[in-house]
C-alpha cells in the first residue's frame, strides 16, 4: 500500500465519519493534552530532540502484553513501513 503525503484535510474528512478539524488557535483543552502526549512520541520516532514531557513517562503508560511488549499493542505508528 502506498501513501501520498501530505493528505489534505478534506481527504481525511471524506474517509472518517463525524471527523472535525479544529484550529490550534481555538485553544481546546483536550487538544492541548493530546498534543502534549503525542509530541514526545513523534519526536522520539523521528529522532529529534525532545524538550517536552519525558518519553519514558509516557512509555510507562502504554498498554502492554505479559512480556512487556507495547509496540503494536499500546503504541501503533502509522503509516507502517
Amino acid at each position: 500500500m502506498s501513501y501520498s503525503l501530505p493528505l489534505r484535510p478534506i481527504q481525511i474528512n471524506n474517509k472518517i465519519e463525524n471527523f472535525m478539524i479544529k484550529k490550534k488557535s481555538e485553544n481546546i483543552a483536550g487538544l492541548q493534552l493530546t498534543d502534549a502526549i503525542v509530541t514526545p512520541i513523534g519526536r522520539r520516532y523521528l529522532n529529534k530532540i525532545n524538550y517536552y514531557i519525558n518519553y519514558n513517562i509516557i512509555k510507562s503508560k502504554f498498554r502492554k502484553i505479559i512480556c512487556g511488549k507495547y509496540k503494536g499493542y499500546g503504541l501503533v505508528i502509522l503509516p507502517s513501513k
